[in-house]
């Protein structure tokens, strides 16, 4: 009992002293990845491919929005405009646009209900995405988004084990850079590691914010994938925190005191870590505080939660 308020103290030190847990969170630049296709070859596209790629890329976003809205009849109205698709494409960029129109076609299938063939899609989207990423390695990162929105689908249907196994499908890909086709292997290691952690704070937090609309209790899901998050892969340092944050959270399920030796050891590491993880590793901490008869005051807890 002494050593786990020893440990508690310790943690509270820290959340009060100048190392506390920052409140700054990375935020990811949703750029278009078109916009970045289109800008790698644009000495290679004439002024007429450009156009229709703009022309496509207008109506497109148009069909996006409107279904985003459950605007359904405006929406299709927009996505009738897309075809025929090979008057837009040229072959250099045919693969990466055609990646984006099943990622399109697949959030209109989400939205209309018809879960398999948008999961359909988007594994046909990154398939693409893959494809490209051989005459342009960037677009490997287009593979994070897709596989995003598959677990999303999933949420939605309540296929938790497939939300699950494609979860940490998801982080072995952007952490260690594993994937079973070699090309996209070969190409995650060439975009720049800031880039990857921060596609992977926004998977972590975008997952977690689907898990709650749709599931009860993250108690599990969390504790099955931070199981299956090794330490002894090799990683690169700016995406070790991460790592770091799964092992507290794989702490939970060894006892009280074992992951509060966890939080001791890992506080500074995870300061950068998505917004999820770091909301999951402090409620527990809240959570045994309590157990252990120690209530935290106002102050304390508006500092811990503060920095969700």
């Amino acid at each position: 009992m002494i050593i786990m308020k020893e440990l508690i103290h310790n943690i509270l030190n820290k959340i009060e002293g100048d190392d506390r847990i920052s409140i700054a969170q990375p935020k990811f630049k949703n750029r278009h990845i078109f916009d970045d296709l289109s800008g790698y070859f644009k000495s290679e596209l004439s002024k007429e491919e450009k156009m229709s790629l703009y022309y496509y890329m207008s109506h497109s976003e148009k069909a996006l929005n409107h279904y985003r809205n459950r605007e359904f009849y405006q929406g299709d109205g927009s996505f009738k405009k897309l075809f025929p698709l090979d008057d837009f494409f040229s072959d250099k960029i045919r693969s990466g646009m055609m990646s984006l129109h099943y990622s399109l076609s697949s959030y209109k299938n989400y939205v209309e209900s018809n879960y398999p063939l948008a999961m359909s899609e988007i594994d046909a989207a990154k398939l693409l995405a893959i494809e490209q990423s051989k005459t342009f390695p960037y677009f490997v990162i287009a593979i994070g988004e897709q596989w995003l929105n598959k677990v999303r689908v999933l949420i939605k249907t309540g296929n938790l084990s497939d939300t699950i196994s494609e979860t940490i499908l998801l982080n072995h890909f952007l952490l260690y850079g594993k994937h079973s086709d070699q090309t996209a292997v070969a190409n995650i290691e060439t975009v720049e590691t800031e880039h990857r952690k921060l596609m992977l704070t926004h998977v972590i937090n975008s997952i977690d914010t689907a898990l709650g609309k749709s599931f009860k209790g993250k108690e599990d899901f969390y504790s099955i994938i931070s199981k299956e998050i090794p330490t002894s892969e090799p990683v690169h340092q700016e995406l070790k925190p991460i790592i770091d944050a799964y092992q507290v959270i794989n702490a939970v399920s060894k006892g009280e005191a074992d992951f509060l030796e966890q939080l001791v050891q890992n506080f500074n590491n995870i300061e950068t870590c998505p917004k999820a993880l770091k909301q999951f590793i402090f409620n527990e901490f809240i959570r045994v505080c309590s157990v252990q008869g120690l209530a935290l005051s106002g102050e304390v807890n508006n500092k811990i939660l503060s920095r969700y």
